[in-house]
């Protein structure tokens, strides 16, 4: 900034950089797993888990301390309707092919 005396205006330079991001969520769903829940959910920025959701919980939850001051509780709530809903639908329109191994 180049304020000095008698200058009326002010000049602000700011140089940004672009950078790319991935942004991505995997979905898991299965049936019959034992000690395995039916729908997970795991979001990733930058290949780092953001946040996670799961059948038995029912909750989505942060996973990054930035996370948790970035956004409020309501995005946590919206969060966790919008998954139970993908994990209803994925529970109601997908039949999961079975696969047995033998060694």
């Amino acid at each position: 900034c180049c304020c000095e005396k008698g200058y009326k205006k002010c000049l602000l330079v700011i140089f940004s950089k672009r950078q790319m991001h991935s942004y991505k969520y995997f979905y898991t769903a299965s049936s019959e797993v034992p000690n395995f829940p039916e729908f997970v959910s795991v979001g990733m920025v930058d290949d780092f888990q953001i946040n996670y959701y799961d059948s038995n919980t029912k909750r989505a939850e942060p996973k990054q301390d930035w996370m948790i001051k970035a956004v409020d509780d309501q995005y946590w709530e919206r969060n966790t309707e919008k998954l139970k809903g993908h994990q209803l639908h994925h529970k109601n329109s997908t039949e999961l092919p079975t696969c047995e191994l033998s060694f």
